[in-house]
């Protein structure tokens, strides 16, 4: 019985150890994901999309995605039924001022939100958004991060990319939807325009902008 309590208590001992380093080392992934989302720029444009077509409360719009760099790196053509336009994206949220987004899904006002058409498959690249392409990565005190410290970043972005598109919640996260749309008897999208989905970083903010 002794014996029996030894190895027990030395199971636990190892088991507490291993739990101890995979605890430090996902502390460690956060805190560099959210060292690197200090360096993003104030704003960014992952989306631009113009509508083609409005008829007969039918939309068809065009859609584009950009990496941090500014360079296409996907797109879709969506053709729905409705006459209100809607646009959702999954923002998540890992301290007061770090935040990333992913577009999710289209739908319109005659579309429920489970019925929305996803486009998170037309920006992958082997699991990897691709809207991230182009990330500078520092650490806090501004110098390069090794190769392993970029790809933990990366990975980190490709799980939480993996957990936006299969509509799940991210632990250790605040996770939440955002729509953004027009409204036809207030302000819709024209046909023959092109919008841009403007990304606030700092804030988790997100608006559309008609470009000149």
């Amino acid at each position: 019985m002794k014996k029996f309590f030894i190895g027990s208590i030395a199971v636990i001992v190892v088991f507490a150890a291993i739990f101890g380093c995979i605890l430090k080392f996902q502390q460690r992934e956060i805190a560099l994901l959210e060292d690197q989302i200090k360096y993003l720029e104030e704003e960014f444009v992952p989306m631009k999309f113009e509508v083609q077509e409005r008829k007969d409360s039918n939309i068809a719009v065009k859609i584009k995605y950009y990496d941090m760099l500014g360079d296409e790196v996907g797109s879709s053509n969506i053709k729905v039924k409705g006459d209100e336009l809607n646009f959702d994206f999954q923002v998540i949220q890992f301290s007061d001022k770090a935040f990333i987004f992913f577009p999710c899904g289209v739908y319109t006002d005659q579309m429920a939100l489970i019925d929305e058409i996803s486009v998170c498959g037309d920006y992958d690249y082997k699991g990897f958004p691709q809207i991230y392409n182009g990330m500078q990565f520092f650490d806090k005190d501004s110098k390069p991060l090794d190769e392993e410290g970029v790809l933990q970043i990366k990975e980190q972005f490709s799980t939480y990319y993996a957990i936006a598109s299969k509509g799940e919640l991210a632990s250790r996260t605040e996770q939440h939807g955002v729509a953004v749309h027009d409204l036809k008897s207030v302000s819709e999208f024209k046909k023959g325009f092109v919008y841009k989905v403007v990304c606030h970083p700092h804030s988790g903010g997100i608006e559309i902008v008609k470009m000149k």
